[in-house]
């Protein structure tokens, strides 16, 4: 039912919604905490499609933004050429705010 996904590979994460469908990505927990509002808002890590895949597949918005937009101080690098930070949040203006808000560089 459940996927394991990334670091959290001894637990498993399910989608808000559908519980029967992939939460899909590395930054589920981010996207399902806010999905199941369990927090208003929050940050993830992406790569390659881990912001937006969970936000999608658990109804959520998330922005990736551009590399260098956002700090990745204290991020365990898989791609300095890709990796980024950004918001996962329950709306649009929620998602613009909290990504003003963590532009900055390294």
């Amino acid at each position: 039912l459940a996927s394991l996904i990334g670091f959290a590979a001894t637990i498993a994460v399910i989608n808000s919604y559908v519980l029967t469908a992939d939460p899909c990505g590395s930054s589920t927990g981010s996207a399902v905490g806010v999905s199941a509002n369990m927090a208003a808002m929050s940050l993830a890590t992406g790569t390659d499609g881990s912001i937006l895949c969970p936000s999608s597949s658990n109804c959520v918005v998330g922005i990736r933004p551009t590399v260098g937009l956002t700090s990745r101080a204290g991020v365990i690098p898989i791609s300095h050429n890709q990796d980024t930070v950004g918001p996962i949040c329950r709306t649009i203006t929620d998602a613009v705010y909290l990504l003003n808000e963590i532009v900055g560089y390294d």
